[in-house]
């Protein structure tokens, strides 16, 4: 053995902090990305949100005098352009305006976290009504005694957004444990806590009589006719038949309801006409019936969903060809506080000052370079799937005409990483003539063609879709005949299982349940 000295060439990838925030910042969507910018903007006093053009020309003034290894941003060379004359604060006035908790003038005062929602400006004029509000409403109404409205109210307080009532009541402890967590005393049928709990208001007895079931099932009983009709039911099956016995439906109705819904909802349409002897006519105006009826009678309370899909880009048709572009009004431009810049060139500006101002200004450009190397990568990767999609945007989405792409395919188009594609695709949306969509709907695997061109997987699924749509309703297609059709008609060799997942993906239900009666 010896010892020596050997030189060894070898090539390392270093990844720094400012590769690292770009990555971050290309796999936002556009809410993540404007809660960022407005959270960087609120730490870093040199940044800026810009309402003018003039950002583009400061910062390609900027970037020119960017190194491409790292983009460090040379501080000493910085063009000091006078972009405008606002926020002419120093750093004492900042210093001071975040001491006082980002109060910035005399009186101001932020929203505390018990401010009353009722002098909220935010929510005034919006319907704020409840399902239990709803039902507590009508119980003041029509139940006339002091001791019903009680019961009422403590069922309503257990009926959950759905409508339905909680059967079983979990008693927790007034006090934490070590863990922070409540203890479970006990649970308790919904019944006994009622009794329980109106015992204690009322001191054990009500008008000399002791309180029963019967006297909580009697307000239930009245509960069930409020509006929505079925709430306080324990099941989806109780609620619809309690909706079908208020209305009045035929009993074989109800009975079917009561014992055999599971039988309907699997079309055994011959088991049922045998077990009823009902005709198909009756077995018709059955299922007619049962269909008006509502199984989650809380649903039309259920609160608005905020719609979060918010297009970022632009598709635009131009003669034969399209052109991408971003929606610039979605993400506000950033810039380098004009401000603060000259103050780093002021020659009495002291040390402190100015070690401060060259971090932030460094920090500044590290977000700005990444906002601007995410609106490019999502660019050149939308401009290849339009280039392969063409056909499809040309023929007004029809999807004979979609091709087969991968994150592969694009990432060795734009020489980029399968990651990068994927990063720039998810939670990005695409506007245009014929709709809205995510980037990566452009997405599908190819499935072969015996002796022909292969076919994207979203083709298959929109031609099953078709043999589907067109079978006779009252012998509609097993999976096992599909495969057949597209083997024999098509030359796609597709397994029966497959086609199970395929119609699941297409929102496509069973044999079973597609056939109709008559």
């Amino acid at each position: 053995m010896e010892l020596g000295l050997q030189q060894k060439l070898a090539l390392k990838q270093k990844i720094t902090p400012q590769m690292i925030q770009s990555v971050t910042f290309l796999q936002y969507n556009l809410t993540d990305l404007n809660q960022e910018i407005d959270k960087q903007v609120e730490e870093n006093v040199l940044l800026e949100k810009e309402t003018h053009e003039i950002y583009s020309e400061e910062i390609n003034t900027i970037n020119s005098s960017i190194p491409e290894t790292e983009k460090e941003f040379p501080i000493e060379t910085a063009k000091l352009e006078e972009i405008e004359k606002k926020n002419e604060f120093s750093i004492e006035d900042w210093k001071a305006h975040y001491e006082n908790g980002g109060q910035t003038f005399e009186g101001y005062k932020t929203r505390n976290s018990d401010y009353d929602d009722l002098y909220d400006p935010d929510k005034k004029g919006k319907n704020t009504k409840t399902l239990k509000s709803h039902l507590l409403e009508q119980a003041n109404i029509h139940l006339k005694d002091e001791f019903d409205r009680k019961i009422a109210e403590l069922l309503v307080e257990n009926i959950n957004y759905d409508g339905f009532l909680d059967e079983t009541i979990t008693i927790y402890s007034d006090k934490l444990n070590d863990k922070k967590e409540r203890e479970i005393i006990k649970q308790e049928n919904i019944f006994d806590h009622i009794i329980n709990k109106i015992n204690k208001i009322y001191n054990k007895i009500y008008n000399n009589d002791i309180i029963e079931e019967d006297d909580i099932q009697d307000v239930l009983n009245k509960i069930y006719t409020f509006d929505p009709i079925g709430c306080g039911a324990f099941s989806k099956i109780e609620s619809l038949y309690i909706q079908a016995k208020l209305y009045n439906y035929p009993s074989y109705v109800i009975d079917i309801i009561k014992n055999d819904l599971e039988l309907l909802a699997d079309n055994k349409i011959k088991e049922l006409k045998e077990k009823y002897n009902i005709p198909d006519s009756k077995l018709i105006k059955a299922i007619k019936l049962i269909k008006k009826l509502e199984p989650i009678p809380g649903r039309q309370f259920y609160p608005e969903e905020p719609q979060n899909i918010e297009p970022e880009i632009r598709l635009i048709k131009e003669g034969n060809n399209y052109r991408v572009e971003l929606i610039k009004e979605r993400i506000p431009s950033l810039r380098i506080s004009n401000h603060y810049r000259k103050q780093l060139m002021d020659p009495n500006t002291d040390k402190e000052t100015r070690e401060y101002i060259e971090e932030k200004i460094q920090a500044a450009i590290h977000i700005i370079n990444a906002i601007k190397q995410r609106k490019k990568t999502i660019i050149r990767v939308m401009e290849v799937i339009i280039k392969i999609q063409k056909d499809f945007f040309d023929n007004s989405g029809n999807y004979d005409f979609f091709k087969a792409i991968t994150l592969k395919d694009v990432a060795q188009e734009l020489e980029l990483d399968e990651s990068t594609i994927s990063r720039a695709t998810s939670g990005k949306y695409l506007i245009s003539d014929i709709g809205i969509y995510e980037l990566k709907h452009f997405f599908s695997t190819s499935v072969k063609v015996i002796g022909g061109e292969n076919q994207s997987m979203m083709q298959v699924k929109n031609l099953i879709k078709k043999i589907i749509d067109n079978e006779d309703k009252k012998k509609p297609l097993s999976d096992a005949k599909i495969s057949k059709i597209l083997k024999e008609e098509h030359n796609l060799n597709i397994l029966r299982k497959t086609i199970g997942n395929y119609r699941k993906y297409l929102d496509i239900p069973s044999t079973t349940k597609r056939k109709k009666i008559l």
